[in-house]
Formats: C-alpha cells, sequence, structure tokens
C-alpha cells in the first residue's frame, strides 16, 4: 500500500512525456485552419467576380483547397484527432466586399492570395521538422505538391490580370 505522501507526490511531478501524435494533430489543424481560410476566401471572389474565366480559375483553386482540407481531416482523424472546424482570417475580407457593395479591387484580392498561398506555403515547408515521419512524408506527398502548383496559379493568375 502507497502512502499518501508518495500519492500526493506522484500527482505533483511534471508531466515531461512528449506526445508526437498530438504535436502532429495540433500541426496539423493548424494547416487545416488555414486551408479552410483559404477555400473561404475563394468562395467570396467566386461570388465577387462576373469574368467567366477568372471564375473558372478560382473554382480550381477553391476546389484544390478543398482536396487538401479533405486530406487533412482523415489524417488528423486516423491519428485519433478531431479537425477543427474553425476558420477566421478570411472574415476581414468577407467584411470589405460586405462594405464595398459586393466589389472588391480584383488586383488587390489577387495579391492577397498570392501572398497568402505563399505563407502556406512556407508554413508547410518550415514545418516539416517538426513533425513526425509518418506526417512529414504525408504532408511531402499529399499536400506540398498541390500547394506549390496552387501558388505558381495565383502568381499567373495575378500576372494575367
Amino acid at each position: 500500500m502507497r502512502s499518501s505522501t508518495s500519492i500526493h507526490a506522484a500527482h505533483l511531478r511534471p508531466m515531461t512525456h512528449f506526445d508526437a501524435r498530438q504535436a502532429d494533430i495540433d500541426l496539423l489543424n493548424a494547416f487545416l485552419c488555414r486551408e479552410r481560410s483559404a477555400r473561404e476566401a475563394y468562395g467570396v471572389l467566386l461570388e465577387a467576380s462576373s469574368d467567366e474565366q477568372i471564375r473558372r480559375a478560382l473554382a480550381r483553386l477553391r476546389n484544390s483547397h478543398q482536396e487538401r482540407i479533405n486530406e487533412l481531416e482523415g489524417r488528423i482523424r486516423a491519428l485519433g484527432g478531431i479537425p477543427r472546424a474553425q476558420s477566421s482570417l478570411w472574415r476581414t475580407l468577407l467584411r470589405a466586399r460586405e462594405q464595398s457593395a459586393g466589389r472588391l479591387n480584383k488586383g488587390t484580392v489577387i495579391f492577397t492570395l498570392e501572398d497568402y498561398s505563399s505563407r502556406i506555403l512556407r508554413a508547410y515547408r518550415r514545418s516539416l521538422t517538426d513533425l513526425s515521419p509518418e506526417s512529414r512524408k504525408f504532408i511531402e506527398r499529399k499536400i506540398l505538391p498541390e500547394s506549390q502548383i496552387v501558388h505558381q496559379s495565383v502568381i499567373s493568375l495575378q500576372k494575367a490580370l
């Protein structure tokens, strides 16, 4: 039988165990929120755009983000986590659209999307060393290649405008 002193001491010991799986889940959830924000931004732009060629490009880019959302959600669940449903970064873009009677300067919006896609790409690349080997391979194979294609597409769209 343990004494009450040893039981009490056991409860006071700090937890020093690093849970790589939980760290992966947390980082993947952060990526998921970014992908959701990007998908929402493309949705806002689709509503505001009347140019059919631009709408098709925006729809393709939005769908690409949705594919990465699906992949990330699946990976998070496979690790035993719960995918976060939130994204709030693009609420500012939505407010700006509402305040400008539904019209946004296309050049500014595309520049903002290019900047955001660049940030997402850098975040994926920087975090590779913070992930477990399995999650790193997942990002390298399933997420990063398409993210690079989207980034190049946004740059091309910006040049076209």
